[in-house]
C-alpha cells in the first residue's frame, strides 16, 4: 500500500498538441518580405504561415507559433517603409505589430500592447478590423457599441502607434466596416456650389 500511494503522489500527467492546427481563420497578401515579393500570410488559430507567391506556386519562408488566437490580422505599410507590417489581434484582447527581417529570416516585434477596456461587453465572435489606405488609422470593433480606434504616428521615420480611444456607435452589432474616402471633396463642393447658384431649383 505504501508503495502504491508513493507511485501516485509522484505521478505527472504530460498534455501536448500532437499535431499542428491546419483550419485557416484568416488569410491575406501582401509585401512582407520585401518590396518586391508577393506573399501569402495565413493564419491557423495559434500559428503564423508566410510563403512567397512564385511562378513555380508557394514557397514557405517562416511558420511560427503564437501566444493566443488570432482573431483579427491586417498589414498596413508605414511612411518610409519598404514593406508592409502585420497587425495581429489575439482573443485575449492583446495586440503586435510584426515585421519580416531577411537578414536572419525571422519575424520581429515592432510594437506591442493590451487593448481590454474595463467595461464594455465583447463582442460574440465577428471581430472587425480595418486599417486606412493612408496607415495612419486603424479600427477594431471589440465590445458591442463601441469602435476602438489607434493612430498611428505616419512620419517618416516614426511609425508608433499611439494611445487608443474608442467611439460609441448606435449598432451594436456590425457585420462589417471600412474606411469611406471622399477623394473628389473639393472638386464636388465646387460643382455644387455652381449648380446652386445657376438654378433657382432649392433641391
Amino acid at each position: 500500500f505504501f508503495s502504491v500511494a508513493r507511485f501516485c503522489a509522484m505521478a505527472h500527467n504530460y498534455v501536448v498538441t500532437a499535431q499542428k492546427p491546419t483550419a485557416v481563420t484568416h488569410c491575406l497578401t501582401a509585401n512582407f518580405t520585401s518590396a518586391h515579393e508577393l506573399n501569402l500570410i495565413t493564419s491557423k488559430c495559434t500559428r503564423i504561415n508566410i510563403h512567397t507567391i512564385t511562378a513555380d506556386g508557394l514557397q514557405p519562408v517562416v511558420d511560427v507559433p503564437l501566444y493566443g488566437r488570432v482573431i483579427i490580422m491586417q498589414t498596413y505599410r508605414p511612411v518610409g517603409e519598404q514593406k508592409d507590417l502585420l497587425f495581429l489581434v489575439f482573443d485575449r484582447y492583446s495586440f503586435c505589430v510584426l515585421e519580416y527581417v531577411p537578414e536572419v529570416g525571422e519575424l520581429r516585434t515592432r510594437a506591442n500592447g493590451q487593448l481590454e477596456d474595463k467595461i464594455g461587453r465583447k463582442v460574440e465572435g465577428g471581430y472587425n478590423g480595418v486599417v486606412n489606405d493612408a496607415s495612419n488609422l486603424i479600427a477594431l470593433h471589440l465590445y458591442e457599441g463601441l469602435i476602438k480606434v489607434i493612430p498611428i504616428a505616419n512620419s517618416l521615420g516614426n511609425c508608433q502607434l499611439k494611445e487608443a480611444f474608442n467611439l460609441r456607435v448606435e449598432e451594436p452589432h456590425l457585420i462589417d466596416m471600412c474606411f469611406i474616402y471622399n477623394r473628389n471633396a473639393s472638386a464636388g463642393a465646387s460643382s455644387s456650389a455652381s449648380s446652386s447658384s445657376s438654378s433657382s431649383d432649392p433641391w
